[in-house]
Parts: structure tokens; C-alpha cells; sequence
């Protein structure tokens, strides 16, 4: 899905190095975002994997990329990690693309409203915080 337009990106930063950051936000995804089950959101919209998401590329310590699809829209969310001093920089970038109209009318809806900003802020701190 390397064709998506840029959406977004969000940075926040861990006193901490980038391989326990990285676990972490690996463990999250898989809890919440790539699993078997579907939740309600994920059926209404239609989604092409059960939990929203699937891992399309993966590079320990440095790129956790997410993909997925659902009737209105294909996205990739990439959470980006980097050394920054004593801590890390973890940065999660958003490329998708919402095709026809109910494409237009669910960006406008989700995007257009800030939502997908609440949503990833929220995703990118929950990913990020010991636990």
C-alpha cells in the first residue's frame, strides 16, 4: 500500500531506549489492533482483518507498519522509532486513501472532524507507556 496519500503524522517521546519501546508498542498492536476477533466497529465498517489492522512490515527496534481496509477506506499506520538522547522518538504516520464518495463523506467524517487525531495521539501514548 506504498500508493497511499499522507494522512498525518504524530511524535511523542520515551526515556527510553528504543528496543523496550518498541516491545511495547509490538505488545499493544497485537492486543488491540491485530487480533482474531472482531469488535462491532470492525463488522459495521467491514473491515478486511478481524481486528482493524494486520502487520505488513516490521523492523525490531526501528518500524512496526500496519495495514488494513474496509469499505470506505485503505490505510497504513507505521509507528517510526529512533534514538533521541537518553530516550526514543517514536513518530506514528498515517497514509489512506477513501475512495468515491463514501470515502469522501467517511474522511470527512472521521478525519475532517479530528477524530483520527484523538484516535492516534490516544493509540501512540497507550502504545508507548510501561505496563
Amino acid at each position: 500500500m506504498a500508493d497511499l496519500p499522507f494522512v498525518d503524522e504524530h511524535v511523542w517521546s520515551v526515556a527510553e531506549p528504543p528496543d523496550v519501546v518498541f516491545a511495547r508498542v509490538e505488545r499493544y498492536v497485537h492486543a488491540v489492533w491485530v487480533r482474531e476477533r472482531r469488535r462491532g466497529i470492525e463488522h459495521l465498517l467491514g473491515t478486511r482483518d478481524p481486528g482493524g489492522f494486520h502487520v505488513a512490515e516490521s523492523v525490531p527496534g526501528a518500524l512496526l507498519a500496519l495495514e488494513g481496509a474496509h469499505r470506505f477506506s485503505r490505510y497504513r499506520l507505521t509507528f517510526l522509532l529512533a534514538a533521541d538522547g537518553a530516550g526514543t522518538r517514536v513518530t506514528a504516520r498515517t497514509h489512506a486513501a477513501f475512495p468515491g464518495v463514501r470515502g469522501a463523506l467517511y474522511r470527512g467524517a472521521v478525519v475532517g472532524t479530528g477524530l483520527h487525531v484523538v484516535v492516534t495521539r490516544r493509540m501512540l501514548r497507550l502504545a508507548t507507556v510501561g505496563g
